[in-house]
């Protein structure tokens, strides 16, 4: 059985979709009326709405999945790691490095063999996201301990 936590608000997704949607329509209508307009006012436009393309891709991509049947932690945010559950020391939220303890924070996934493998908390447009992280390594620290 897979278990998926998301890292990402659903607010935050659609803000940022709809960033990325008013950028695309900008930069059409910067294309049709291009004899008007400098070139590198639409080349702006493209490079920044390909900017939050990227941004939707990671927003929408960032999570965390724990297979129970083949006992693997996988980790997605800008790239895949996997990572057996043998492997696994402990799960928990790391504030150390963040910039606002109180709003931003990390998942920190220590290793037996003395590495660790960070990613980013929950991301949410409000101040849960550090609240929403410490719950969902409580659930992966379950799922893990019952397996």
């Amino acid at each position: 059985m897979k278990t998926k936590f998301n890292l990402t608000s659903i607010g935050l997704k659609i803000v940022a979709t709809l960033l990325f949607l008013a950028l695309t329509v900008l930069t059409i209508v910067l294309i049709i009326f291009r004899s008007q307009i400098p070139w590198y006012v639409i080349i702006i436009s493209a490079i920044i709405m390909f900017i939050f393309f990227g941004i939707c891709y990671i927003f929408f991509f960032n999570r965390i999945v724990i297979d129970t049947e083949k006992k693997i932690v996988s980790i997605r945010s800008l790239k895949l790691k996997k990572i057996n559950f043998d492997s696994i020391l402990r799960v928990e939220v790391e504030k150390s490095n963040s910039i606002n303890p109180q709003k931003y924070c990390f998942v920190l996934f220590r290793l037996k063999d003395n590495e660790h493998y960070k990613t980013s908390g929950f991301s949410s447009i409000g101040k849960k996201g550090v609240k929403i992280t410490e719950e969902i390594v409580l659930e992966i620290n379950k799922t893990l301990n019952n397996c």
